[in-house]
């Protein structure tokens, strides 16, 4: 399959073209230099510069944002919803037939779910943490018109916490919490369920997270709807695990 890959220098990029090199011809494109010779400079808010690096594509995996979830809107809007406003219109010029996007478990309410006890579900409903997990919401939603008026299957992955470090957050200096462990998301597991994406032909948005314990997310959706398992668990890091 030929895939391009935005956001291919990020955390996430790396570990998905290199379990993905093997079986795929791929396209690499991020807005930052890179050792990586196979990658394409170019920048998602500019649609003129990087339609080109579309062509013969069939699948695109959506990376490419500005991750700081803590910033405010003025600074996330472009890249966050022009740029993946400009992947999608790129896609539908070029005839290509899906999208895998990149969204984010920001897109719930997340840590008052925690300490209510609960989980996210695939019936559970959208309602931002922050600025960035608005732009998530919306991002999702252009996907979804795309999806409508040209036929592109999209796959929202919701994804929990993936860090360079594969750890949960804040556990390299001790300072995690409990709902940290919660939403951690291996590099395998994520590596995983992208690949378990690359057939999928309709519309879903599908939460996303290791098998922790506990667990922010009820799994049996990825399951039920991709066909996979994660494999890893925060458990390791609590000493009640493997």
């Amino acid at each position: 399959m030929n895939i391009l890959i935005t956001g291919s220098e990020g955390v996430i990029g790396k570990v998905i073209k290199e379990d993905l090199s093997k079986d795929h011809n791929l396209t690499l494109l991020d807005q930052e230099k890179s050792d990586d010779l196979r990658t394409v400079q170019a920048d998602i808010c500019d649609l003129h510069e990087i339609l080109p690096h579309f062509k013969g594509i069939e699948t695109i995996i959506h990376l490419a944002a500005d991750v700081r979830n803590y910033i405010n809107w003025v600074s996330l809007v472009n890249p966050n919803l022009t740029g993946t406003r400009n992947v999608y219109e790129a896609a539908s010029q070029h005839g290509i037939g899906r999208v895998i996007y990149a969204s984010s478990l920001n897109v719930y309410p997340w840590s008052e779910i925690f300490r209510a006890g609960n989980q996210i579900t695939s019936d559970t409903s959208t309602s931002s943490s922050n600025d960035y997990g608005l732009l998530k919401i919306l991002s999702e939603e252009v996907g979804r018109d795309y999806y409508r008026k040209y036929g592109i299957a999209v796959v929202n992955l919701r994804l929990g916490s993936v860090n360079v470090d594969d750890m949960p957050c804040g556990y390299a200096n001790e300072k995690a919490k409990e709902v940290d462990f919660s939403h951690w998301l291996s590099k395998r597991d994520v590596a995983g369920i992208v690949k378990a994406s690359l057939n999928y032909k309709r519309f879903v948005s599908i939460p996303c997270c290791s098998a922790n314990l506990p667990c922010l997310v009820d799994l049996s959706y990825l399951k039920s709807e991709l066909g996979y398992v994660p494999q890893d668990s925060s458990e390791k890091f609590t000493g009640n695990g493997g």
